[in-house]
């Protein structure tokens, strides 16, 4: 008897770990050509390629935005909201869903020039214009810092404001490339109540984000 319930206990807790094994919480998101990779909760999903470059036909009736989306090598949009709108991942409202943006982009050479070694002058408008920014505006600028990702130069940003009554925040992480010629972009925003609700998977977003350059042959 003692025997059978000894087996029986090494049994069931074998299938207790290789259930846990079996099942993964988070998804590895990236792509090796473009260098950037992150974890996100296993039950998030993405906007599709055509519908997302569908979306930003309409940036392009301006020089940026035109700029912007002729200069990107890879890029994606993340929620936990199924077939999320372009227009809530980019649009000005406070998402009640995280939005996670991921982007790589190569740099034209007139902004290769003006990279100087002050990291944080050069990069910390490539989100949200930042340095620009006045009182009126209603930006609350939480942080605000150069760092190292990866050893590559980068920004830190943490970002808040009021849109429509709702308070929203945003995580920027944005980083240069090596040569200076690519910049990558990273950027975690939603609803300061969903925020807090979604505070450990954006943490773990966050945390993850590794940037690995690709080595040119």
């Amino acid at each position: 008897m003692r025997n059978s319930l000894k087996v029986g206990v090494i049994a069931s807790t074998m299938m207790v770990l290789l259930t846990a094994c079996s099942v993964p919480t988070t998804q590895h998101v990236g792509q090796s050509s473009a260098g950037m990779f992150f974890d996100l909760p296993r039950e998030w999903s993405s906007i599709s390629a055509p519908v997302l470059k569908k979306a930003q036909t309409s940036w392009t009736s301006s020089d940026g935005g035109q700029a912007y989306v002729d200069a990107l090598k890879w890029q994606g949009v993340w929620s936990p909201q199924a077939e999320l709108s372009p227009l809530v991942a980019f649009g000005n409202d406070a998402p009640a869903v995280p939005v996670v943006y991921a982007a790589v982009r190569t740099l034209y050479d007139v902004e290769t020039q003006n990279i100087s070694s002050d990291t944080l002058s050069a990069l910390q408008d490539v989100v949200i214009p930042v340095s620009s920014s006045t009182a009126d505006d209603g930006l609350d600028v939480q942080m605000n810092q150069s760092y190292l990702q990866n050893s590559l130069n980068a920004v830190r940003q943490k970002l808040s404001w009021n849109a429509g009554g709702v308070q929203q925040t945003i995580d920027t992480r944005i980083v240069l490339g090596k040569k200076n010629n690519v910049v990558y972009i990273f950027w975690v925003r939603c609803s300061d109540t969903c925020r807090t609700a979604h505070a450990n998977a954006i943490a773990g977003a966050l945390k993850s984000l590794t940037v690995k350059e690709p080595s040119v042959g």
